[in-house]
């Protein structure tokens, strides 16, 4: 029994590679230079909405953080 590798590409999933050379040499191509802008747009975004959401989250408490002072403040200097 031979082992061979398959070669596929989440670009274009219906198709297999027959060599390591037209796989790579595939990188290079208009279509998986695409799909990777748009797998990288998603992504960002994704972390955009982590990071905006962590923000919000961080207001929260500096607005906390920002009331106790004030009433501590105001308790020691009347």
């Amino acid at each position: 029994m031979q082992l061979s590798h398959v070669y596929i590409c989440k670009c274009n999933p219906n198709f297999n590679y027959k060599t390591k050379s037209s796989f790579v040499n595939h990188f290079r191509s208009k279509r998986h230079i695409t799909h990777q802008q748009n797998v990288d747009k998603v992504s960002d975004r994704l972390k955009i909405q982590k990071l905006e959401k962590e923000i919000k989250i961080l207001n929260s408490e500096v607005k906390i953080w920002k009331e106790k002072y004030f009433e501590l403040d105001q308790n020691l200097n009347p």
